[in-house]
């Protein structure tokens, strides 16, 4: 983290630096070499910020994870509570009866 930091102020610099020459006397080289560095500012910073989503995005999914386990636990008790017998009425309809 801190060498992506450091890399970006000093490309930062060289940027600055180059724009400065390139007001006082633009040549075609400095023009390529200042749109470099452009670009690679632009991909650090890219990077960054997928790191983050991507950071942001596990964190929410073993959230959700930590929430859905305790659930099923849940459901899976209620289910064996639960108990389905064959006893009909005199319509043929199959009776649930819950345990207590």
């Amino acid at each position: 983290k801190k060498k992506e930091i450091s890399k970006i102020n000093h490309l930062s610099f060289h940027l600055r630096k180059l724009e400065r020459k390139e007001q006082i006397k633009s040549k075609v080289c400095r023009r390529k070499k200042i749109i470099r560095i452009r670009v690679e500012i632009h991909n650090t910073e890219n990077r960054k910020s997928i790191e983050k989503t991507d950071k942001t995005k596990s964190w929410f999914f073993v959230k959700i994870e930590k929430i859905n386990k305790p659930l099923t636990r849940l459901r899976k008790k209620k289910k064996k509570k639960t108990q389905i017998a064959d006893i009909r009425n005199e319509t043929r309809d199959i009776i649930t009866i819950p345990r207590d």
